[in-house]
């Protein structure tokens, strides 16, 4: 008997070793499974965070694009109805006219506009010059979108100022007033920034006598 239980012993001792080895192991192997996942967590964090930053400055890049293409398309509009001699509401007798001093777009930063930031309007006064008496809609910039300045062909600074550019009916063709005054150069430059991640800006030129947009990358003091 003590032969048998002699033979016996070192098998249950091989055994109950290779039990603990085994525990062992597998507690190993379950102390980098969470090491695992808790790097997995923090690299997903990381690239949330990352996502979560492209995507809102993305998002703003393109409010910027789309607000350019909005407040070109607003004197372009200004321009059909000039053209097409609208008829539009008076403001003082209710009834439609169509204006006699065309359609303009009146843009000012120092300015504040009861409501919105510039406007679109009907010159029924014919005085050149938005009016209590004209036909108005008023226009708001695009979220995280702002001008930041407004220069003329030859460099002046007319952020100080009031820009309209007046479109004539039936030709449409356009000229400028700044500060109530006509006013001669080539184009005037509208430079619009993004206020959120990288400050992308976008310069909108309205060119004199044609009054023809165009779109350029980048800052207006950028222009060729």
């Amino acid at each position: 008997m003590r032969s048998e239980q002699s033979e016996r012993s070192p098998a249950k001792g091989l055994a109950k070793t290779g039990q603990n080895v085994k525990r062992k192991i597998n507690a190993k192997q379950a102390g980098f499974t969470l090491v695992e996942m808790l790097v997995i967590i923090a690299i997903i964090g990381l690239l949330a965070v990352i996502a979560v930053a492209n995507f809102s400055g993305a998002e703003s890049r393109n409010n910027l694009m789309m607000e350019a293409e909005r407040f070109s398309g607003t004197f372009r509009e200004a321009k059909n109805y000039a053209i097409s001699q609208k008829r539009v509401e008076d403001p003082v007798s209710g009834l439609l006219v169509v204006p006699d001093g065309g359609f303009g777009v009146w843009i000012s930063l120092d300015s504040p506009l009861p409501a919105g930031e510039y406007l679109i309007f009907g010159n029924i006064d014919t005085s050149d010059d938005y009016g209590p008496g004209d036909w108005k809609r008023f226009e708001e910039f695009l979220p995280d979108v702002e001008l930041e300045s407004i220069v003329s062909a030859e460099g002046e600074d007319l952020s100080s100022a009031v820009i309209i550019t007046m479109f004539s009916p039936p030709s449409g063709n356009a000229y400028f007033a700044v500060d109530g005054a006509e006013y001669e150069t080539d184009y005037i430059a509208y430079n619009l920034k993004e206020e959120g991640t990288d400050g992308a800006e976008r310069c909108v030129v309205v060119h004199n006598r044609t009054g023809a947009t165009e779109i350029f990358n980048g800052s207006c003091e950028d222009l060729p």
